[in-house]
């Protein structure tokens, strides 16, 4: 983690952070969860700190205001960078191919809070043993264990119980998202 220029130069109304790669420690067994915007800046004379996060997709992704990633980053950032009292957290995301508009959200004190509870909420959920795991193109698509996840694999491998020669087109419409993960 690298800033430019460093942070210690009174006389700089910006620092960008280089290759920030930010962590949640996630209840007693310390399991870490982790992410890494594109660019983080802060402005210490104004107690705020920008998180810019790039998306080069074609489909739109789900709009700062309400995006969890972006919300982790801003939790992660806070707890990260406490030392220079930022008072409000920005955070952007851009998405040239799919909406040429940038998309911004703002958290103060009480919001990241409120965030931060929320992430360790799912991330506790999602990390027991009694979870349920509901497969489907959109909650499979960025999730690293898709691989060896039994759920999703029972739902892409059911695609073969069909006879999709047989099958209107109706019904294959209807087949295609677990295509996609097969």
């Amino acid at each position: 983690m690298e800033w430019v220029p460093k942070p210690s130069d009174p006389s700089q109304l910006r620092y960008e952070l280089k290759d920030f790669d930010g962590k949640l420690v996630i209840g007693p067994d310390g399991k870490p969860f982790s992410g890494q915007p594109d660019r983080v800046r802060l402005y210490p004379k104004h107690r705020v700190l920008f998180i810019f996060d790039n998306k080069f997709g074609r489909m739109a992704v789900t709009e700062a205001e309400n995006n969890l990633q972006l919300a982790s980053y801003a939790v992660m950032a806070s707890d990260e960078f406490g030392d220079f009292d930022v008072d409000r957290v920005f955070v952007v995301i851009t998405q040239p191919l799919a909406v040429p508009t940038l998309h911004g959200a703002e958290y103060d004190a009480g919001a990241i809070v409120a965030a931060k509870r929320e992430i360790l909420s799912i991330l506790a959920g999602c990390r027991t043993t009694a979870a349920v795991r509901e497969p489907s193109r959109d909650a499979c698509h960025f999730c690293r264990a898709k691989a060896t996840c039994r759920p999703a694999i029972k739902y892409a491998l059911a695609v073969i119980e069909h006879k999709i020669s047989e099958m209107p087109v109706e019904q294959l419409e209807a087949l295609v998202p677990q295509m996609e993960l097969a």
